[in-house]
């Protein structure tokens, strides 16, 4: 081992003529010539940088190879390598890749074609109006999984008497208002629901976001609360 002169014989020692050609290709500049190392990222460029050398100096390839350490033993004392493709890591490996991707799969074809996200404004929870009811502000989101376009109507069910206004879709307060959602798009929407807080059982009610798509007549709820005055804010 060590740099090669012309002429000289590589009988009776290593064909590694340091030529540092493995060093200088590696990404993360690990010498391979050392031994295996965490740094190692498999990227295979010395492998070829060291073929390459071993061609001009007409030398065996395999110098730099994947390879175990009873094969490079038994290469070593001139017996032939043993290649074992099917071992018992194998198939465990490939049991958890088919029970992963029957996962996904099963994920995928039941899957619901539509998800509902409500989030309800925290500083604050309420406001009292001028006409003695309180108003409250939410984020709504509609997630259409189908690939058309829809329609859906939304309205409001748990107190009596509320009402919403959706921005942007009308101006008056109403008990239902239709939404319209892009195929494969997410709907976000802010809402804001009127009560009257004396129809509240408590500081707070749960209300309901019923959201009704107009083609199929299927129906979606989504539960929040809705806080009025006597609830203290943090």
């Amino acid at each position: 081992r060590g740099k090669a002169k012309i002429g000289q014989s590589f009988d009776g020692r290593g064909h590694c003529v340091n030529c540092n050609n493995c060093v200088l290709v590696c990404p993360t500049g690990v010498d391979i010539r050392k031994g295996q190392q965490v740094a190692c990222i498999g990227c295979a460029l010395c492998i070829d940088a060291c073929d390459s050398i071993m061609d001009k100096f007409n030398l065996p390839r395999g110098l730099i190879a994947y390879d175990s350490e009873d094969n490079q033993v038994a290469r070593a004392k001139g017996r032939p390598t043993k290649t074992r493709l099917w071992r018992p890591r194998t198939f465990a490996y490939g049991a958890i890749l088919l029970l992963i991707a029957a996962l996904i799969s099963y994920k995928l074809a039941f899957r619901g074609n539509l998800e509902i996200n409500v989030q309800a404004d925290r500083a604050p929870y309420f406001v009292t109006l001028t006409d003695g009811r309180i108003r409250s502000g939410y984020t709504f989101k509609v997630v259409n999984k189908q690939r058309k376009p829809r329609t859906f109507v939304l309205s409001l069910r748990g107190v009596e008497g509320a009402v919403m206004r959706v921005i942007g879709h009308g101006g008056d307060d109403a008990a239902s208002v239709e939404l319209d959602v892009g195929a494969d798009k997410v709907g976000a929407f802010r809402v804001f629901i009127k009560a009257d807080p004396k129809k509240l059982s408590g500081k707070s009610a749960l209300i309901v976001f019923a959201l009704k798509d107009k083609e199929s007549g299927e129906t979606f709820r989504h539960n929040a609360m809705l806080h009025g005055p006597g609830r203290k804010t943090p």
